[in-house]
Parts: C-alpha cells; structure tokens; sequence
C-alpha cells in the first residue's frame, strides 16, 4: 500500500513538474516574442515621428505579427500555463504576459492607422520641397486628420486600461522592467496624441476659414532674463497677420515705442508693494507696455496690453502669443539655423539668446530682430511635413514649460488651450495651493547683460500637519546670484510674491 502510495505521490510530482516545465517553455517562448514585439514597437513610433511612414507600417507589422506568435506560444498548451496560473509568483509572471500581450496589440493596432492615418498627409512620405503643402492645404487637411487619429487614441486608452488594470504584485524582473518601459511610453504617447488632436481641430478657427478676413495676433517677444510674472520684459511686439492660406507679419517694433498708463489711469493699485517700491526710488508708478507682465495670470496681462494697445490707437487684436528665446531655440533645434544676410549672421539654438542681447541691448537696433522674426516664421510655415512631427514636439515643449503662451479672443479656440494649459492663467482651486512669482525690479546696470541670465533660484517647502489639521508651510527661497564678484558683479532686486489659498495666514518672513 505505502509503495503504491509512493509511486502515485511520485507520478503527480512528475505530472506537476512536467506542467510546470510545459507552462514555462510556453511562457519564456511568448516573453521571446513579446520582447521582439516590443523593440519594433519602439522603432516603428520612431520612424513614423521622422515621417517615414514605409519603414514605420513594417515594424508595426512585424510587431502585431510577433503578438500572435507570443499570444499562441502562451495558449500552446493550456494545461501547463493554467497550471503555472495558481502558483501565486509563477501566476503573477503569467497573467502579466496575458496583459502585455493584449496591449501590445492595441499599441501595434494604433500604430497600423496612425500610419494609414498620416498618408493622406501630402509630401509626408517622400522628400518634399519646402513650400509645397500649401498653408490652405494644411489648414483644411489637420481638423480631417485629428477625426482620423480617434480610433487611435481610442486604442492607446484600452492599452492603459489594461496595463493599469495588471496585477503587479511579485511582478520582477524582466516583466517589471516591460512594464515600466512600456507605461512610460503610452502615457507619453496618449498624452502627445491627444493633444495635438485638440490643436489639429483648433487650426481653422486661428487662421480663419476660407474667404474670411484676416485675423491679427499681437507676437510678444519676452526676455526671461529681465523677469516679469509674465515671462519676461516684453523686449519687442510684431503682429502676425493670418489668413486660411498666408502668414505674414505686417508690423514689427520695439515695445518702448508706445505711450503706457499712468497711475492714474487706475492701472498700478492692484500692486501697491511693487507702487510703493517705485515711489520710494523716487519713480512714478506708471505702467509702460514693454513692462506689463507684472501680473502671473497671462490674460490678464493681455487686458492690460489692449488698454495700452487702444490708448495708442491701435485696432485691436484677436489674440496674443507670447515667445522667449528659449522657446524659439527648441524649434531652431529641429528646423535648423537661421542665415540673416543683411546682418552676415547664422542664428542657431546655441546663440539664439546671446545675439538678441547683442542686437538689442548693446547695438539698440530693431531690424536684425525684424529680420529674424520674419525668417523664423517663413522657415517654420515652409517645413516638410516629414519635419511637422518634430516642430510639434518643440512647440508643446515649449507650452508645457511655459516659454510659450498663447490668449486668443475668440472663445471656442481660448478653451482648447486654456484646457490645455498653454494659456498661463493662474488657476483657481479648493485644495492646497502655493506658487512662487520672481519679477526683476533692478540689477541690470551692466550694459548687454540682464541679472535673470545669472540668477538661479531654487524653492523648498516644509509641510507639517498640526492638531488642528491646519497645514503650515514653510517656503525657502534662494537666490544664487553666478555672475561673478569682479567681471560683472551684478546686484539683483526681487520683487517675490507667494500665491497661497484665500485665508491662509502668514506668520512672517525673514531675509
């Protein structure tokens, strides 16, 4: 009896072990094919981001191709991954290959017609002059491409919900690092889709329809490196005249051309500290253009500008974009430089910002500007299509950080980019809140050289809760001033506000 008993218990042992040994080689087999599926994955989103869109409809291909392969290797033999299934570590690795397989084949599906998406874009697929999709053909074609991009974005999200729908307990080693690679590019791919979704479906409504008359942005060139709430000093203005098929722009300035507001006209209450300041240097509080931004909300800066902008007779505008050239150097990133004859100079990203200082700052000129400004935007509006994906990437670059802000007056466009968050405004909440505004109120006296190129401020903030369950923050602020004791010793007076919820009490502040 007991040798019976011991030759079953042996016999269900082998039985296991040979599950366990079935359902692993089908599981190592479909993690082969899953890892292939994933690095053509990633090469193909690469190719298709360059505009090369045979390359990119091949690895998506290929991928959902090793899906398959992956998916049955994984069902090759039901019984042994069953198996592995209740084992609770061997289970977890199993049932993420389950998943992984499963969005692997909504990213290969997304891929497969975004391509087939984006071939409706002339020139995308071939190497195209510059200027031969025409501004109207643009205009008319990106609205029909975000409607085509839907069923994308629809995949990209049943991609996330299964990935967040994974059980990720004892999940190691190989299956660990798969998923957090392939998190991190669906949230960063989900998020650039829908987005440019928004801003495709935007288009007709900036540049106007067909037959209507032009509309007229007011371009604020800003330095960041003279710091206002908004930005920077607003160094420059130009308006960009657009209509459905031409750019143009019909004016381009220094800001100090035009007359501000003075104190009296009921501008500068609203900051009494910066008011007093002045007055106490002996300086009238009034408020030129060039120096508007003192306000964080960048609407309300734009408020401020039309006030200013109508007192000197000017028609108004139907919106405003504001630029820095840390902005501009992005997109110089991927267009590629700038040759300005009349000034023998080649502008790149490198010294995008030490030029505009010297132009501006030490020559006090205004053409070279002109001139740069007019040869970016001809450059950008003349780009191939196959570089449209890189200039998108820098100009979201650019909103997201805030080196670009964009108001415009017409409603519907203003909600696209106030949702998302490309129009500076400060928003508003009932939860906890802090944000810290710098504006440069002096150090700037050396001639060619602005304090903000030097300081480098840092913010830390300690919360603790009291018995109250009140919260107390305590907020430093450093400023590390790196021009240097002795070639340019650089004195920098700040004008700091801390934006707190209403009510919240502040207990002092020390320098």
């Amino acid at each position: 009896m007991k040798k019976t008993l011991l030759i079953v218990g042996i016999c269900v042992a082998v039985t296991l072990l040979v599950l366990g040994l079935i359902g692993a080689f089908s599981s190592l087999g479909a993690y082969r094919e899953m890892n292939a599926a994933k690095d053509q994955l990633f090469s193909a989103v690469e190719s298709l981001e360059k505009g090369d869109l045979e390359p990119a409809a091949a690895g998506f291909t290929e991928a959902r191709a090793n899906v398959e392969k992956a998916d049955s290797k994984l069902n090759s033999n039901i019984v042994g991954t069953g198996f592995l299934k209740i084992v609770p570590y061997a289970g977890t690795q199993v049932k993420a290959l389950n998943s992984f397989i499963q969005i692997a084949d909504h990213l290969s599906k997304a891929g497969i017609m975004a391509t087939e998406a984006f071939r409706e874009v002339p020139g995308l697929d071939e190497v195209s002059p510059q200027g031969q999709v025409s501004i109207a053909t643009m205009v008319d074609l990106l609205p029909k491409l975000a409607g085509d991009l839907a069923p994308v974005e629809q995949e990209l999200l049943l991609a996330r919900e299964e990935s967040r729908a994974m059980k990720t307990r004892w999940l190691v080693g190989r299956a660990s690092a798969l998923k957090g690679e392939l998190d991190e590019k669906l949230d960063e791919a989900l998020g650039t889709l829908q987005k440019a979704r928004e801003l495709m479906a935007a288009v007709p409504g900036i540049v106007g329809e067909e037959g209507a008359p032009p509309k007229n942005y007011m371009v604020l060139q800003q330095d960041p490196y003279e710091l206002r709430a908004s930005g920077g000093l607003i160094s420059t203005y130009g308006i960009l005249e657009c209509t459905h098929d031409s750019l143009n722009i019909t004016e381009y300035k220094r800001a100090n051309k035009l007359v501000g507001l003075t104190a009296g006209e009921g501008v500068i209450p609203p900051l009494q500290s910066l008011g007093g300041w002045m007055v106490s240097y002996g300086i009238a509080p009034t408020l030129c253009f060039w120096d508007a931004g003192w306000w964080p909300d960048f609407p309300l800066t734009t408020d401020i500008l039309s006030t200013i902008w109508s007192k000197n007779g000017k028609v108004p505008v139907d919106g405003y974009i504001a630029v820095d050239p840390i902005a501009i150097g992005y997109v110089l990133e991927q267009i590629g430089p700038l040759e300005v004859p009349e000034f023998g100079e080649t502008v790149t990203a490198e010294n995008l910002s030490s030029l505009i200082l010297e132009y501006k700052e030490v020559r006090k000129g205004d053409a070279f500007l002109k001139s740069l400004s007019e040869l970016f935007f001809q450059k950008v509006v003349g780009s191939d299509p196959g570089q449209w994906f890189s200039l998108g990437r820098a100009f979201g670059r650019a909103l997201d950080e805030k080196h670009m802000l964009l108001y415009f007056k017409d409603p519907e466009v203003e909600q696209c980019f106030s949702e998302l968050d490309w129009s500076g405004e400060v928003k508003e909440t009932d939860g906890d809140y802090l944000m810290a505004v710098d504006c440069n109120v002096g150090g700037n006296e050396v001639q060619g050289y602005k304090a903000n190129y030097f300081i480098k401020p840092t913010m830390s903030v300690e919360i603790t809760r009291r018995k109250d369950l009140t919260l107390r923050h305590h907020v430093t602020y450093t400023f590390d001033n790196t021009s240097g004791a002795t070639e340019f010793p650089l004195t920098y007076k700040s004008y700091l506000r801390l934006y707190v919820p209403e009510g919240a009490a502040v207990e002092g502040a020390v320098d």
